[in-house]
């Protein structure tokens, strides 16, 4: 088997959130498959859950990365189909970024005039 990879992400920054396209009339497998060199971990995708556009399937998956935050991780996908053959995407290596900004400000007034200073983390 061959399958038809159209797309695969997330490209640069990992969240926990990833996504592929592809076309294979008969899957019925699909593994996301992430890690780096200290663990690798493996999700299977319910198939029933993904939307089929004409011949391709669109999937997402949420995982939780944060064993993995602020490393860099690789991923790919597995696919099956009915008969038993498989392919898997290009492999991807990203940084991974789960937790939201901290941001605080502080300000000062003096007259007329307000000064703020804003702090992202």
């Amino acid at each position: 088997m061959k399958c038809k990879y159209h797309s695969t992400s997330p490209n640069y920054l990992a969240n926990g959130t990833f996504y592929i396209e592809f076309r294979e009339e008969n899957p019925s497998e699909l593994w996301l498959n992430y890690g780096n060199d200290s663990e690798m971990k493996n999700e299977k995708i319910n198939l029933s859950k993904c939307v089929k556009d004409k011949k391709k399937f669109v999937c997402e998956v949420e995982v939780d990365l944060i064993d993995f935050e602020e490393q860099e991780l690789t991923y790919w996908f597995n696919l099956t189909d009915i008969v038993g053959n498989s392919d898997k995407s290009r492999e991807r290596k990203l940084k991974v970024d789960t937790l939201p900004p901290v941001v605080s400000f502080t300000h000062s007034i003096d007259g007329r005039k307000v000064n703020f200073v804003f702090n992202v983390t």
